[in-house]
């Protein structure tokens, strides 16, 4: 039985990689059903690709030739639709990081509070639609993304309100996805909240918050290329304008809590391959 069934995955991957080559033939863009990484984010190996392992505590291995591995499968389809769903988000941060005075944004999220969520919701139910086809049962996400998800259901579990439950399943299934499929997201989330402390989130999680992201935002020094530090430090600071809602948001404020204080920040340590592929970013510096 288990030699058929690793003959089985053997023929799969080997199907697979015909079908890249004759979609990559037919595309004018010659892009294939997998990502296209360059030599600078695979060092070594040349995307000569040998296996898919799906380890028995979960996850998915795409193994290459030199032996290395990286943690998911990068369909080109999926990575489209989670970059869609992180540019319209980011198009909502930059709105908010857009108030240079923190007073103006707290006026201003006070005074539209009930539109804001509205709209909030409603553009986290579009969002789920567009990676709706693509979302991977939860048991084969990366070891990030189930922890992420894990803690999720959780909370989900004890959630009395059927409508913020929804709200929460529609943010769990947009961070999975993200974090499975932008490693770049996923080794920046990795190497900063494994720093959090957790028993300093009820004395004042908005403290505590705004501490990691000054972390984060001095290590971009580390992580990016010279041209992007500006650009990601941004976006770092306008999350981190969103934070101050949660003085004013006392149900959100709770969940996050009870969400942060959950987490199993061993679960996020970066290991050897996560090392290994995030190096040539600056994470091993950090």
């Amino acid at each position: 039985m288990e030699k058929k069934l690793k003959m089985d995955k053997e023929q799969a991957l080997d199907f697979l990689k015909r079908i890249e080559v004759v979609v990559k033939t037919m595309r004018e863009k010659e892009e294939g059903i997998f990502k296209t990484y360059n030599p600078y984010e695979l060092k070594g190996t040349k995307g000569i690709t040998d296996k898919v392992v799906f380890p028995p505590e979960g996850g998915t291995l795409l193994y290459f030739k030199d032996g290395h591995y990286l943690k998911g499968v990068p369909f080109a389809e999926s990575v489209r639709a989670v970059d869609e769903v992180k540019k319209t988000l980011m198009v909502l941060v930059r709105g908010f990081g857009g108030f240079k005075s923190k007073l103006k944004l707290l006026f201003f999220g006070l005074l539209f509070k009930k539109e804001i969520i509205k709209s909030f919701v409603e553009l986290l139910e579009a969002l789920n639609r567009k990676i709706e086809g693509f979302r991977l049962k939860p048991d084969k996400y990366c070891n990030t993304a189930r922890e992420i998800y894990r803690t999720f259901q959780e909370v989900i579990y004890f959630e009395n309100d059927d409508k913020f439950k929804k709200v929460l399943i529609d943010v769990r299934d947009l961070a999975c996805m993200i974090l499975e499929y932008d490693d770049s997201y996923r080794y920046r989330f990795q190497n900063i909240i494994v720093g959090l402390n957790q028993g300093e989130l009820k004395k004042n999680i908005v403290k505590e918050l705004n501490r990691l992201f000054e972390i984060a935002i001095k290590k971009e020094k580390f992580i990016s290329a010279p041209e992007d530090r500006t650009n990601v430090a941004n976006k770092l600071k306008s999350l981190q304008k969103i934070v101050l809602v949660l003085r004013f948001s006392r149900k959100p404020r709770k969940i996050l809590i009870k969400f942060l204080r959950t987490l199993n920040l061993e679960e996020f340590v970066m290991d050897k391959e996560d090392l290994y592929y995030s190096s040539p970013k600056g994470f091993e510096q950090c």
